[in-house]
């Protein structure tokens, strides 16, 4: 069994991969856009939304590990 330290540490690794491919995600539309009237760019801002909410979380769970605010805005920014 993992303590809830590692259980943190295995979430916060989820949502920065869950992060990575979205922010992958955004920026090959933002570079590549679709045609008129693809549903691409609608696509992009449902995944923006869970990537905001995925950093949300992250900043959570780093918290719960103990670090300070203001560590975690470096980390994050």
């Amino acid at each position: 069994m993992l303590t809830e330290d590692q259980n943190t540490i295995i979430y916060i690794m989820f949502l920065n991969g869950i992060i990575f491919l979205g922010l992958n995600f955004i920026a090959q539309v933002i570079v590549f856009p679709g045609e008129r009237g693809s549903k691409v760019r609608g696509y992009m801002f449902i995944v923006a939304a869970i990537t905001a909410f995925s950093a949300q979380q992250e900043f959570r769970g780093l918290v719960a590990l103990g670090f300070s605010a203001e560590k975690i805005q470096m980390i994050l920014c």
